[in-house]
C-alpha cells in the first residue's frame, strides 16, 4: 500500500506541471505619514555653594577641627569647587529631524552645574533653540563632595499637522519619573535615590489654537496659554516605590477653549536633598521620564 501510494503521487505532480501555470508576485513598499514628535531637547543643572561639614573619620559622627580629635577631623570644601564645579551633565545632541530613523551628526557637550540656587546652566538658552534640537545621550556625572546637586531634563512636542475639528476633541496628559538603582542586585551596594534623598517635581507648558487656525511655527512660548504642573514643591522619591506620577490632565483645554495642542515643552525637575557629604562609593541609577499626550478620539 505505501508503494502504490507514492507511485501515485508522483504521477499527479508530473501531470499538474505539464498541464498549469501560475505565477504571484508579493510586492512590498514603504508608507511615509507625518504625525506629532517628541523628544528629549533640554538639560540643565545647578548646585549652590555649601557649607563645610566635618565628619570625624574614625566614629562617623560630626567635629570640629580645631576639637582634640582633630586629626581624624576631615572637611568637604566651603564655597569652593568641592562644592559645585565637580557636577556636570554630558550630553549627545543632534538637529531634530522629523525623519526618525535619520539623525545627523552628533555634538559631545559637558555643562557643568552653576554655583547657584535660582537658575541653571542649560545645554540651550531658550525653547526655540531646543525645539531644534534633540538630545540622543545623556548622562550626569555628580562629584560634589556634599549632595544638593539640582537638575532638570526637557521633553518637547510638535502636534499633528492636521487641522482637526474642535467637535468633541479631547486631549489628555500624562508625565511620571522612574528611577532604578543600578546596583540593587549588589550586596551592601549603596542607593543613590536613598542616599540623596532624592526629590521631585514637573511642569508643562503649551500652545494650543483651534483648529480654523493651525500654527505651524515654533513660538518662543514665553506666554503659552496652558500650563500644568505636579505642585510648587518637590514630593519625595525615596519611597519602595520607583515611580512617581507627576502630571495628569484628562482633558486638555486653554482657557480660550483651544483643545489642540500644537508645541509642548516638559520639564521634569530633580533634586538631591539632602545637605550630607556625598558617599565616596560608587552610586548608579537610571532615570526615565515618561510623557504622553494622547488624542483621547483617536483622530
Amino acid at each position: 500500500m505505501r508503494k502504490s501510494l507514492l507511485l501515485s503521487t508522483a504521477a499527479f505532480a508530473l501531470f499538474s506541471v505539464q498541464n498549469a501555470f501560475a505565477i504571484n508576485l508579493t510586492f512590498q513598499f514603504g508608507v511615509n505619514s507625518s504625525g506629532t514628535s517628541m523628544y528629549a531637547c533640554n538639560a540643565g543643572i545647578r548646585h549652590a555653594d555649601s557649607p563645610a561639614i566635618c565628619v570625624d573619620t574614625n566614629t562617623g559622627s560630626t567635629c570640629s577641627p580645631t576639637s582634640t580629635n582633630a586629626s581624624s577631623c576631615v572637611c568637604t570644601s566651603d564655597g569652593t569647587a568641592g562644592s559645585w564645579e565637580r557636577d556636570y551633565l554630558r550630553t549627545k545632541s543632534a538637529d531634530w529631524t522629523d525623519r526618525n530613523e535619520t539623525i545627523g551628526a552628533t555634538t559631545d557637550t559637558d555643562t557643568q552645574a552653576k554655583n547657584s540656587s535660582a537658575s541653571f546652566n542649560a545645554l540651550y538658552a531658550d525653547d526655540a533653540t531646543a525645539f531644534t534640537k534633540q538630545i540622543t545621550e545623556m548622562t550626569l556625572n555628580l562629584g560634589s563632595e556634599v549632595y544638593g546637586t539640582e537638575y532638570f531634563v526637557d521633553i518637547c512636542y510638535r502636534g499633528t499637522q492636521v487641522a482637526q475639528s474642535n467637535n468633541g476633541n479631547s486631549y489628555s496628559l500624562a508625565g511620571k519619573v522612574t528611577v532604578t538603582n543600578l546596583r540593587a542586585s549588589e550586596a551592601g551596594a549603596p542607593n543613590y535615590q536613598l542616599l540623596s534623598d532624592l526629590h521631585g517635581k514637573a511642569e508643562i507648558k503649551c500652545f494650543m489654537d483651534q483648529a480654523a487656525n493651525p500654527t505651524d511655527t515654533i513660538p518662543g512660548l514665553t506666554s503659552p496659554n496652558y500650563t500644568k504642573n505636579s505642585g510648587g514643591s518637590y514630593t519625595s522619591m525615596t519611597t519602595s516605590a520607583s515611580q512617581l506620577s507627576m502630571l495628569t490632565d484628562s482633558t486638555m483645554s486653554s482657557g480660550s477653549g483651544a483643545k489642540i495642542p500644537r508645541f509642548c515643552v516638559a520639564r521634569y525637575y530633580l533634586k538631591e536633598n539632602s545637605a550630607a557629604e556625598r558617599k565616596w562609593k560608587l552610586q548608579q541609577a537610571r532615570t526615565a521620564v515618561f510623557t504622553e499626550i494622547s488624542d483621547k478620539n483617536s483622530l
